[in-house]
Protein backbone atom coordinates (compact mmCIF):
# COMPACT_ATOMS: atom_id res chain seq x y z
CA UNK A 1 0.00 0.00 0.00
CA UNK A 2 2.87 2.15 0.47
CA UNK A 3 3.36 2.76 -3.56
CA UNK A 4 0.14 3.25 -4.03
CA UNK A 5 0.34 5.81 -1.43
CA UNK A 6 3.06 7.41 -3.22
CA UNK A 7 2.13 7.56 -6.74
CA UNK A 8 -1.42 8.84 -6.10
CA UNK A 9 0.59 11.92 -4.54
CA UNK A 10 2.54 12.05 -8.02
CA UNK A 11 -0.12 13.84 -10.62
CA UNK A 12 1.91 12.86 -13.82
CA UNK A 13 2.33 9.27 -12.91
CA UNK A 14 -1.33 8.22 -11.79
CA UNK A 15 -2.39 8.03 -15.42
CA UNK A 16 1.12 6.82 -17.17
CA UNK A 17 0.83 4.10 -14.30
CA UNK A 18 -2.93 3.75 -13.75
CA UNK A 19 -2.75 -0.05 -15.24
CA UNK A 20 -0.25 -0.84 -12.41
CA UNK A 21 -2.45 0.50 -9.25
CA UNK A 22 -6.11 0.55 -10.37
CA UNK A 23 -6.84 -3.09 -9.85
CA UNK A 24 -4.80 -3.39 -6.62
CA UNK A 25 -6.57 -0.50 -5.45
CA UNK A 26 -9.98 -2.25 -6.51
CA UNK A 27 -9.09 -5.32 -4.97
CA UNK A 28 -7.98 -3.26 -1.45
CA UNK A 29 -11.46 -1.72 -1.79
CA UNK A 30 -12.94 -5.40 -1.80
CA UNK A 31 -11.21 -6.33 1.08
CA UNK A 32 -13.13 -8.03 4.14
CA UNK A 33 -10.98 -5.29 6.77
CA UNK A 34 -12.49 -2.36 7.31
CA UNK A 35 -8.97 -0.96 8.13
CA UNK A 36 -7.72 -1.73 4.65
CA UNK A 37 -10.93 -0.36 3.67
CA UNK A 38 -10.76 2.43 5.17
CA UNK A 39 -6.63 3.45 4.14
CA UNK A 40 -7.96 2.36 0.29
CA UNK A 41 -10.37 4.91 0.48
CA UNK A 42 -8.00 7.72 1.89
CA UNK A 43 -5.70 6.50 -1.37
CA UNK A 44 -8.37 6.83 -3.45
CA UNK A 45 -8.96 10.56 -2.29
CA UNK A 46 -5.73 11.86 -2.87
CA UNK A 47 -6.30 9.89 -6.11
CA UNK A 48 -9.30 11.50 -7.23
CA UNK A 49 -7.42 15.28 -5.83
CA UNK A 50 -5.11 14.42 -8.53
CA UNK A 51 -6.66 13.00 -11.64
CA UNK A 52 -7.97 14.83 -14.35
CA UNK A 53 -11.63 15.34 -14.61
CA UNK A 54 -11.97 14.52 -18.27
CA UNK A 55 -9.80 11.52 -17.76
CA UNK A 56 -12.30 9.87 -15.45
CA UNK A 57 -15.42 10.80 -18.20
CA UNK A 58 -13.06 9.28 -20.81
CA UNK A 59 -12.12 6.44 -19.31
CA UNK A 60 -15.35 5.72 -17.30
CA UNK A 61 -13.70 4.67 -14.35
CA UNK A 62 -16.22 7.29 -12.78
CA UNK A 63 -18.82 4.51 -12.42
CA UNK A 64 -16.00 1.89 -11.42
CA UNK A 65 -15.07 3.82 -8.41
CA UNK A 66 -18.43 4.03 -7.18
CA UNK A 67 -19.93 1.20 -7.65
CA UNK A 68 -16.65 -0.22 -5.62
CA UNK A 69 -16.92 2.37 -2.97
CA UNK A 70 -20.45 1.74 -2.43
CA UNK A 71 -20.53 -1.35 -0.27
CA UNK A 72 -18.87 0.59 2.28
CA UNK A 73 -21.90 2.63 3.12
CA UNK A 74 -23.14 -0.76 4.59
CA UNK A 75 -20.40 -1.35 7.03
CA UNK A 76 -22.39 -0.74 10.50
CA UNK A 77 -22.82 -2.29 13.58
CA UNK A 78 -23.57 -5.04 14.35
CA UNK A 79 -22.11 -6.31 10.68
CA UNK A 80 -19.07 -4.07 11.56
CA UNK A 81 -17.28 -3.36 14.50
CA UNK A 82 -18.18 0.34 15.91
CA UNK A 83 -14.92 2.07 15.81
CA UNK A 84 -13.79 0.53 12.16
CA UNK A 85 -17.30 1.27 10.77
CA UNK A 86 -17.20 4.87 12.32
CA UNK A 87 -13.51 5.53 10.99
CA UNK A 88 -14.69 3.84 7.31
CA UNK A 89 -17.56 5.72 6.79
CA UNK A 90 -15.85 9.41 7.39
CA UNK A 91 -13.90 8.36 5.09
CA UNK A 92 -16.33 7.08 2.34
CA UNK A 93 -18.60 10.06 2.39
CA UNK A 94 -16.16 12.76 1.61
CA UNK A 95 -14.52 10.55 -1.59
CA UNK A 96 -17.77 9.83 -2.68
CA UNK A 97 -19.61 13.05 -2.73
CA UNK A 98 -15.82 14.50 -4.31
CA UNK A 99 -16.23 11.85 -6.79
CA UNK A 100 -20.48 12.95 -7.78
CA UNK A 101 -18.65 16.24 -8.14
CA UNK A 102 -16.17 15.07 -10.87
CA UNK A 103 -18.56 12.52 -12.37
CA UNK A 104 -21.36 14.82 -12.50
CA UNK A 105 -20.00 19.16 -13.37
CA UNK A 106 -23.83 20.28 -13.00
CA UNK A 107 -25.75 20.42 -9.82
CA UNK A 108 -28.71 18.54 -11.22
CA UNK A 109 -26.90 15.65 -12.84
CA UNK A 110 -25.09 15.12 -9.32
CA UNK A 111 -27.79 15.27 -8.05
CA UNK A 112 -28.76 11.64 -8.73
CA UNK A 113 -25.51 10.03 -7.16
CA UNK A 114 -25.89 11.86 -3.77
CA UNK A 115 -29.62 10.94 -3.46
CA UNK A 116 -28.18 7.28 -3.72
CA UNK A 117 -25.90 8.63 -0.91
CA UNK A 118 -28.62 9.72 1.47
CA UNK A 119 -30.76 6.77 0.60
CA UNK A 120 -28.44 4.20 0.78
CA UNK A 121 -25.92 5.98 3.30
CA UNK A 122 -27.48 7.78 5.66
CA UNK A 123 -30.99 6.94 5.86
CA UNK A 124 -29.66 2.78 5.67
CA UNK A 125 -27.12 3.71 8.32
CA UNK A 126 -29.44 5.69 10.69
CA UNK A 127 -31.77 2.58 10.48
CA UNK A 128 -29.01 0.03 12.17
CA UNK A 129 -27.19 2.66 13.77
CA UNK A 130 -29.87 2.06 16.69
CA UNK A 131 -27.83 2.90 20.02
CA UNK A 132 -24.46 3.38 18.53
CA UNK A 133 -24.44 7.37 19.18
CA UNK A 134 -20.71 6.72 17.40
CA UNK A 135 -22.15 5.44 13.95
CA UNK A 136 -25.23 8.16 14.16
CA UNK A 137 -22.96 11.23 14.30
CA UNK A 138 -20.99 9.54 11.31
CA UNK A 139 -24.49 9.75 9.60
CA UNK A 140 -25.74 12.97 10.60
CA UNK A 141 -22.03 14.69 9.46
CA UNK A 142 -22.22 13.16 6.31
CA UNK A 143 -26.43 14.29 6.59
CA UNK A 144 -24.56 17.85 6.59
CA UNK A 145 -22.45 17.33 3.89
CA UNK A 146 -24.88 16.24 1.65
CA UNK A 147 -27.40 18.84 2.74
CA UNK A 148 -24.60 21.38 2.05
CA UNK A 149 -23.98 19.97 -1.40
CA UNK A 150 -27.52 19.36 -2.92
CA UNK A 151 -29.09 22.34 -2.27
CA UNK A 152 -32.28 22.51 -3.44
CA UNK A 153 -32.07 18.77 -4.74
CA UNK A 154 -32.19 17.24 -0.96
CA UNK A 155 -35.52 18.79 -0.20
CA UNK A 156 -37.48 15.45 -1.93
CA UNK A 157 -35.35 13.57 1.41
CA UNK A 158 -37.00 15.80 4.00
CA UNK A 159 -40.55 13.80 4.20
CA UNK A 160 -38.28 10.51 5.29
CA UNK A 161 -35.71 11.77 7.22
CA UNK A 162 -38.32 12.28 10.33
CA UNK A 163 -38.82 8.59 10.57
CA UNK A 164 -35.25 8.58 10.85
CA UNK A 165 -35.07 11.09 13.76
CA UNK A 166 -37.93 9.36 15.19
CA UNK A 167 -35.14 6.19 15.73
CA UNK A 168 -32.67 8.59 17.40
CA UNK A 169 -34.98 9.71 19.78
CA UNK A 170 -36.24 6.41 21.21
CA UNK A 171 -33.16 4.39 20.94
CA UNK A 172 -31.56 7.13 23.13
Amino acid sequence: MAAQSWLTFKKSAIQSNLNLVLPPTLILLDSTRPNVRTRTMVILSNFLDRIDETFLARTGLSEVFWTAMLPNLSSVPPVTDIDDSVSLLRVTYPTMIKLAKIWYPSPPQRAVPLDTLVRDGVIYGMMFAGDKLKVAQVELDALDLLVREMGIYFVKHLKVLPSGCRLLTYST
